[in-house]
């Protein structure tokens, strides 16, 4: 046992000098997902997860932040080398625990623990028998990969020297089958498992192609599909490879290869009676016999639907669903074979399935230029956008800050701030002020001001939207308490601030006296 504990020590102690920075960033991640953002930066280590949690309530508190329709309750963004690895797991099961998406954005780097932390972003949808569904994300540029649990060179060191080789090959032998526990747990592809595990010291597998998006079960950030320069003929190849690994539990590289033969008119038509193109699959002896899609499957250029045919059994020659792979262009569910069951094991994605129309192995990198407008857009970027400035210093303490976005804290209260296009101003007031007990309303020449309580969960807001041409700056001052138990300490720096914001010389009338 002592010597147990020495290596858990020495484990600890090599990541004891750093910690891993977790922030709420905003109040609105972006169109697709318009709730808290917060981000994960840095080493992680033991207590992390104690951290997020903390976090994610403060993100949580704030005025209609939920998401009635589901979906996520945070996104959690990751940028870190990695670390601990048990916090890694603990995070994984936080996210999911809480219902945080999770996503590494392009030129952000998330390995070993972190890429483990990752698998656990989650969304919850309330109808249809879904649930808990999965929800993570990795845009064209990121860098995430996994890795064989290792240790430390120092730590290496320290139990040669200390003759505890055995002890170190066992902990190894039960590190890595801890791992292939949380990998299974988290529905990555058995099939890739063993890449993993196979990385040594200073190697990692990387999800950085279209295909292995698949393996890990994550996504692509929505984008229109009909953008890819992709002949329908491969789209149409590219998701019937997907179909069939999904069918036969086999690697991508033998769905290809099962979906080898040309795309045609087939010799048949589905239970409809319609006419379909696709490729013959010669398995006819397990009943499966061809993958296509009819007239209805697509849209243009763009594969929405592809579909695993087998032998209708009555003699004829006809067709009928074996699996279905859905591309949702337009919002809803998109999926590889899902069946009603859980959704926490199956391909099933809100949003586009764009991943699924790309070869196995197209790099994800070449889509950035592609992709990023379309990142940009959702996320209501103005790269000419500057943050608010104050005329005068109210004493507030800034939590965390980016280009973007700022979020302050005073009296017990937090005060967001965000700026980009003007659909900022637009959402804050139009869509995110539905249900709330509104107490003041007021329109200004450049700005819009709404107050009132969240009597769901007892809260209360100011929140204002000031434009500026094209771009605005969307501000969320958050009250813990409902509007008649604030303090007149709180009531004065709630005034205070709305008449000494200025947002590119825009400001309510109250700034000039």
């Amino acid at each position: 046992m002592i010597r147990l504990v020495t290596i858990a020590a020495l484990l600890l102690a090599s990541f004891a000098a750093h910690a891993a920075e977790i922030t709420l960033v905003s109040y609105r991640y972006s169109k697709a997902r318009p709730v808290p953002h917060i981000r994960l930066t840095g080493v992680i280590r033991p207590g992390d997860e104690e951290t997020f949690a903390k976090v994610m309530q403060l993100a949580k508190s704030c005025a209609n932040c939920g998401r009635d329709d589901g979906g996520p309750w945070a996104v959690v963004s990751l940028a870190s080398p990695g670390g601990h690895y048990k916090t890694g797991i603990a995070l994984a099961d936080a996210f999911r625990g809480s219902i945080a998406a999770t996503v590494v954005e392009g030129g952000d780097t998330c390995l070993s623990a972190c890429a483990v932390a990752f698998l656990g972003g989650s969304g919850f949808w309330p109808t249809g028998g879904i649930g808990v569904f999965i929800d993570r994300t990795i845009e064209p540029g990121a860098k995430v990969g996994w890795h064989s649990p290792l240790f430390p060179d120092e730590v290496v060191a320290s139990i040669t020297d200390g003759g505890q080789a055995k002890l170190a090959l066992d902990t190894t032998r039960i590190g890595i089958s801890s791992m292939v526990q949380v990998l299974t747990k988290y529905n990555v592809s058995p099939l890739v498992i063993d890449k993993i595990i196979a990385m040594g010291e200073g190697e990692t597998w990387n999800a950085d192609t279209a295909g292995s998006l698949f393996e890990v079960r994550a996504n692509l950030p929505d984008f229109p599909s009909n953008s890819l320069d992709i002949p329908f003929e491969e789209q149409l190849r590219n998701a019937c490879a997907r179909l069939a690994a999904y069918h036969y539990n086999s690697s991508l590289e033998d769905g290809m290869k099962a979906v080898s033969g040309p795309v045609e008119t087939l010799n048949t038509t589905d239970t409809q009676g319609k006419t379909l193109t696709g490729i013959n699959i010669d398995d006819r002896p397990l009943n499966v016999a061809a993958c296509g899609t009819n007239p209805d499957g697509r849209d243009g250029n763009t594969l929405l639907v592809a579909i695993l045919y087998r032998l209708d059994g009555k003699g004829e020659g006809n067709l009928e669903l074996a699996k279905q792979l859905s591309n949702a262009v337009d919002g809803g569910w998109s999926f590889v074979g899902y069946d009603g069951g859980d959704a926490t094991r199956s391909v099933l994605f809100l949003g586009t399935l764009a991943q699924a129309l790309l070869p196995p192995d197209f790099p994800l990198a070449s889509l950035q230029p592609l992709v990023s407008a379309a990142i940009d857009e959702g996320k209501a970027v103005d790269g000419a956008a500057i943050l608010p400035t104050l005329k005068r210093d109210l004493g507030l303490t800034t939590l965390s800050e980016t280009a973007f976005a700022r979020v302050q804290a005073g009296e017990g209260m937090i005060i967001a701030e965000q700026v980009g296009r003007a659909d900022l101003a637009d959402e804050l007031i139009n869509d995110k002020t539905g249900g709330l007990d509104l107490t003041y309303s007021k329109d200004f020449a450049n700005a819009l001001v709404r107050s009132g309580n969240d009597t769901e969960n007892g809260t209360s807001f100011y929140w204002m939207a000031i434009r500026a041409g094209a771009r605005a700056a969307a501000i969320r001052i958050e009250m813990p308490v409902p509007g008649d138990k604030l303090t007149p300490v709180q009531k004065k720096l709630i005034a205070a601030y709305a008449c000494s914001v200025d947002f590119e010389g825009r400001h309510l009338p109250c700034y000039e006296k």
